[in-house]
């Protein structure tokens, strides 16, 4: 059992509810990952990497490309859910970092397609992290593996939710 898992259990004896519900660690475990997830994006921001964002954009430009479909900033501002807007300011950041570039769409030189620098690199060198839940996720049966998605799932729908109502 993790650290992580201790404090969980520790912490369901102190709740508001007096009685636990079988959903308690689920919820108190995503309430964790939350702030994981926070203090990673300080952590970043601070020492000058990448935001999520940015990689989440190298991450969908790169696994395109390797699938042979070309992204073009409409696509990517629409993966990431941003205004035209911040995709071009990011795809300008990217091309300062040297990660991607941008050439005229063969097939409509009024369009721009973005192409990763170098194509060989590997999803996993911009996102660490990711490559090590994928590896994780492994290790999940397929029974557990739906059960967890079908879960996130929903956690997902509650936070976009929420953003969207604010």
């Amino acid at each position: 059992m993790t650290d992580v898992s201790n404090n969980r259990e520790n912490r369901s004896t102190t709740r508001e509810h007096p009685s636990p519900t079988p959903g308690d660690d689920a919820s108190e475990a995503v309430d964790e990952l939350r702030r994981a997830e926070a203090r990673l994006g300080r952590r970043r921001q601070a020492t000058g990497e990448l935001s999520e964002t940015h990689r989440s954009a190298m991450r969908f430009i790169l696994e395109r490309t390797s699938d042979g479909i070309t992204t073009s900033p409409s696509a990517l501002a629409e993966y990431l859910d941003v205004t035209s807007a911040s995709a071009t300011m990011l795809v300008q950041r990217l091309t300062e970092a040297g990660l991607i570039r941008t050439m005229p769409d063969p097939d409509d030189r009024r369009r721009k397609m973005i192409v990763p620098v170098d194509t060989d690199l590997d999803v996993d060198e911009i996102d660490p992290v990711t490559g090590q839940i994928r590896h994780l996720s492994e290790d999940l049966s397929p029974q557990e593996a739906k059960l967890v998605s079908l879960y996130l799932d929903r956690v997902t729908a509650v936070v976009d939710g929420e953003s969207s109502n604010g």
